[in-house]
């Protein structure tokens, strides 16, 4: 079985990355400052990027992963309104690979 929510954010990222969209290789301060610039976004004492957002609670009887009920169809056509949706917006890209090879690669003490 195909995974479209996988080929979706590839193709997502790849899209993003060729036309000049995306955002990589930020520090967590740079992508605060990003956040930050959002409508609703805000610092708190402590320095944490903090939002409201619905509730997901009330979500989870409506969802379905692909390990009890197989996607289809239905999801196939999700996966591809949502390549179409966010095909002009810029994309933030976050990896902590980069911080793990770093890590890996420190010697021992």
């Amino acid at each position: 079985m195909e995974n479209y929510f996988k080929k979706a954010a590839e193709t997502v990222y790849s899209e993003a990355k060729d036309d000049g969209r995306l955002i990589q290789g930020k520090s967590l301060q740079e992508l605060k400052a990003i956040a930050l610039r959002q409508d609703g976004v805000i610092q708190t004492q402590l320095g944490s990027v903090a939002a409201d957002s619905e509730p997901m609670s009330r979500s989870a009887p409506h969802t379905k992963n692909s390990v009890d009920h197989p996607f289809g169809p239905e999801e196939e056509a999700l996966a591809e309104a949502a390549v179409r949706h966010l095909k002009s917006e810029r994309i933030i890209a976050s990896t902590r690979s980069s911080a793990t090879a770093a890590t890996a690669s420190r010697p021992a003490s």
